[in-house]
Parts: C-alpha cells; structure tokens; sequence
C-alpha cells in the first residue's frame, strides 16, 4: 500500500504526466465500449428517431429505435454547422434550440477540431472530450501545488464518475470543468485577463459556470469595500466582473435568433423549490419510477451516491469558514457556496444519474475546499472505495445506457 501510495503520489506532481495517465485510463475505461460497437465513436452520441432522421444525415452514426436519445446528439447536431441557425437541418431536430445553443464551446471546439467535416464530427466530440479530461488533471495538479493542498487532491478529482457518463454521451460537463479550474488558475496566479477570458468560456460551455465567477465577482467587491480600497481595485475588479458579460449577451442572442428565452426553459423544467428534485428522485429511486424498469442495483447505487453526495457538501461546508480564512481559497468559497445553493433548485437534474453529470463542477471545487483540512485516514479510505464503487457502477450505466 505504501509503495502505491508513493506511486501516485509521485505521479500527481507532474501535471503534465499526471495529464497523460489520467487521459490513458479513461481511453482504456471505454475500449471495451468501442470493441463492442466496432470502435464507432457515434456511438457516444446516443442519438435516438425521435430527434434524428438517420436517412437525413450528412454522416452515418448510430441512431438507436423508438427512442428519444440523449443531449449529445444535439451537440453533435450544432457541431456540424455552429453557424447554420436552421432546424430541423442535417437530419437533426433540436428540441429547445435556445437552451441547447446557449452551450455553444463544447461544440464549437468538436467542429474546430473536425476541420468543419461532418465525418469527423462523431470522432471530434469524443477527443475533445478526452483532451478535457487531460486539462481537468493538469490544472488540478497545479491549483493543488498553488494551494499548498494534500497531494492526492487531483486523484479524487479526475475520479469523480460523472466525468465517465459525460465522456460516453458527448456532453458539456468536461469542458466546462476544464474551462473552469483553468480559469481559476489563472486567477490564483494573479493573471486576471486570463482568468476572464477562461471565465467568459466556461459559462458559454455550460451555465451553471456563471454562479461560480459571480461569487467570485462578489468575493472582489466586498473585499474592495472592506479595504476602502475602490480607487486601486478597480481595474481588477472591471476585469474580474468582465466574466460575467459575454453570458448574457449570447444568452440575449439566443433570445433574437430562436424567438424563445433559454431562461423560461430553465425556470419552467429543470429549478423548482430547494431539494425538491432529489427528494422526488429518493422516492422514485425507492419505488422503481423511471428507474430501469425498476433495476434494483441502479435504485441502490442512486440512494448511495446522493447519501455521499450530501456527506461530501456537508464536509465542504464544514471547511468553509477555514476557506474564507486563507487569501487563496476565499474566492474559491465565494464561487463554490452559491454553487451548491443551486444544485438544490435543481430538478431534471436529479433524474437517475443526470445528478452526477449536474454536479461535476461543484464537486470540483468542493474537493479543493475539502482538501483544506483532508478527512481522518479511514474516512478517507471509505471514501476513496466509495468513489470506487461509484465509477464502477457508472460504468456499468454507461453499458446500459449505450444497449451494451
């Protein structure tokens, strides 16, 4: 144990090669997934006929029977013409236009990365994902060193399984995760035009990314007035508020291009009163509702994960006021508690294993707050067999959710 303990160690020092080994692990996790499917990386798109004419397409992909797939097949869709407003267009039809292209980075980036040809979007959309997960461990590798944090802090990072169920179905939390610790990066260096622009793409990758740079926002104002230190703070603090700009103008953009409100979608299906959506999914995980017809390993898994989801953000909060102690980690609480107040209006969200992928960035930063003052040795180990088991099962959803 002690010689496995030294390894990783070791390895977690370097991000860069910490970056390469995590990328390698995850790419090993979905081969088997890949060698079943004939190595189609569409496959990850999970694309269902309700949404997608598969005689429409400008490519061939995997288009599963009577079924309503998943959010990567709107990605997919948006990759292959970022620019082309239409809809239905190329074989796709997007359900919410408004709300699936305020998400415009991730498949900005896949279209980028195909060279704008529809054949490689499918490959695209899964090696930009994988490179993101290489991100995520490189700047939790530097944040942890710059934070002066327990050295196996990146290692409960890249574990988090929500990151496993984003990689197989083509969705936004990866980047938006990479996106966000890149920016904060930037920001514990002190390089605040860094920090904005990373910022600016983060929340134009995924939403929910803006609660977290509006706290730190805050944290800047309420620092500057205690110190009555307007005069020399303000251009840091127009820097750091700039974050904050491009979000609502895109997200207005929306509103023009597609005569709809992202935000009515928003308000009207997925927030609702504080633990509503996970008390609904407690019961229906205990009565079987729309859970696999009724799986009992996914109801159980599902119970547990929220149980140690709640132990994990009671910790976190528990090392709040120490956060708010130290220079470095009090924005990171500022950005990090109105984050988690969120996670508990939320209600699709909640939905069986949709929780995992809603809570990737909170987690994120709830373990460098954690890290502060790092779990006794046993509950440090319950908790790494525990994550253990949640990568496992989620694995295991992955292979169901993909007809394995």
């Amino acid at each position: 144990m002690s010689i496995l303990r030294a390894c990783l160690t070791k390895s977690v020092r370097d991000p860069r090669a910490f970056a390469l080994v995590a990328m390698l692990i995850y790419l090993l996790s979905v081969l088997p997934i890949l060698a079943l499917h004939h190595f189609d990386v569409s496959v990850f798109i999970v694309a269902g006929d309700n949404y997608v004419d598969a005689s429409k397409l400008v490519s061939p992909i995997v288009v599963r029977s009577h079924s309503g797939g998943y959010d990567g097949q709107f990605y997919y869709r948006i990759a292959l013409a970022p620019f082309d407003f239409a809809t239905p267009a190329f074989g796709v039809h997007l359900d919410s236009p408004a709300w699936r292209t305020q998400r415009i980075v991730y498949p900005l980036m896949a279209w980028a990365a195909a060279f704008g040809r529809a054949d490689l979007v499918p490959q695209s959309l899964f090696l930009v994902n994988l490179l993101g997960i290489g991100a995520i461990a490189l700047f939790a590798v530097r944040l942890t060193a710059q934070l002066k944090l327990p050295p196996l802090t990146p290692l409960a990072i890249i574990l988090w399984p929500g990151f496993i169920l984003s990689l197989t179905h083509d969705t936004t939390e990866i980047i938006a995760c990479a996106l966000l610790l890149a920016a904060l990066d930037m920001y514990v260096r002190g390089r605040i035009a860094g920090y904005a622009v990373l910022a600016a793409l983060a929340t134009l990758t995924r939403e929910t990314s803006i609660v977290v740079f509006f706290g730190v926002f805050c944290f800047e104002a309420i620092n500057a007035f205690r110190l009555a230190a307007w005069r020399q703070s303000w251009p840091r603090l127009v820097l750091v508020g700039s974050a904050l700009v491009p979000f609502p103008i895109w997200r207005e953009m929306q509103f023009i291009l597609w005569a709809q409100s992202p935000l009515t979608d928003a308000a009207r299906n997925n927030v609702s009163w504080p633990f509503a959506g996970v008390l609904r999914m407690i019961a229906d995980a205990i009565s079987g509702a729309g859970f696999g017809g009724g799986h009992p390993a996914l109801r159980a898994f599902a119970l547990a994960a929220v149980t140690l989801l709640a132990i994990f953000s009671g910790m976190a909060v528990l090392r709040l006021r120490a956060a708010f102690g130290v220079a470095a980690t009090a924005p990171l609480a500022a950005g990090w508690l109105p984050l988690v107040l969120l996670m508990t209006l939320l209600t699709t969200a909640w939905a069986p294993m949709a929780f995992l992928r809603a809570f990737s960035e909170c987690f994120v930063i709830g373990c460098l707050i954690v890290a502060l003052r790092p779990p006794s040795l046993w509950t440090g180990r319950a908790l790494i067999i525990s994550c253990a088991i949640a990568s496992a099962a989620s694995w295991a959803t992955c292979l169901r959710d993909l007809g394995i």
